[in-house]
Parts: C-alpha cells; structure tokens; sequence
C-alpha cells in the first residue's frame, strides 16, 4: 500500500518511522516518534515537524489513543495551508477510539477518503500489547 501511494502520488516523506522500519521507498525524509533516532538518518521528531510543509506524506503514528488522535489532529491542521499537503494515515479500526469521532467530524472537508481494510487481514497492535494481549485498546 505504502508503495502505492509514494508512486501515485509522489508522498516519499514518512512520518514516525524509525531507523529499523522506514519504508524502502521513502526516498525524501523521514520523521521518528523520538528526536534521537535523527543519528540513523531521522530528520527530527515527527510531533515537531510542521507537517503543513511536508507536500505529500504518510504517517502511522503508535496505535496508542493519544497517539492517534494527536497525529490524526495535526494532520488536519496541516491542511489549513494555501499549500497543497496530502497525508494519508495509516490507522486501525478500533470501534472506539477518540480519533474516530475526530475522523468522522472531518469527513468530506478536510478528510476525503477513507480506505478500511477488513478485520483478519491486517493486524493493528498497540506498542504494550504484550502486556494487555491483543484487544482493541479503546
């Protein structure tokens, strides 16, 4: 999917990689959850870029709540520019998150597609699942 998007649409900038799993493709720059990777090639933290310079781009935040909801958050904000920026999210399905509402809120006006892939197919893991198993957080 990721190799997809960076061919249709030219996004090769990921935010919240890390130096052990950026995508092969993202040929720009890349921001990581943590300041500290920026010695493996990181750009900077993610939560500092400013995401309304970033043209096209991907982001997967953490699948923690407040994670997404805040990169769903300053996603959206991004598009608040004269600039033309696209971000495409990769986001689980949690039934109840807080960024679902936030998501939902913005459908059709700074949210214009939404792309969910079925249950079994994909599986989305919180960073603790370990120690809660693997249920949906919310």
């Amino acid at each position: 999917m990721m190799e997809a998007v960076e061919e249709a649409m030219g996004a090769r900038t990921e935010a919240f990689a890390s130096p052990l799993n950026v995508h092969k493709n993202t040929t720009k720059t890349y921001y990581s959850q943590y300041p500290r990777d920026s010695v493996f090639g990181a750009v900077g933290s993610a939560w500092e870029a400013q995401w309304e310079q970033l043209g096209a781009y991907q982001f997967n935040p953490e699948y923690t709540a407040e994670d997404l909801y805040r990169a769903l958050k300053k996603a959206i904000n991004a598009t608040k520019t004269a600039e033309p920026v696209l971000g495409v999210g990769i986001y689980p399905t949690y039934a109840k998150g807080p960024y679902r509402k936030l998501l939902n809120k913005h459908m059709g006006y700074r949210v214009h597609e939404r792309l969910e892939v079925k249950e079994g197919q994909f599986t989305f893991l919180p960073p603790d699942h370990w120690m809660q198993g693997d249920r949906d957080p919310q």
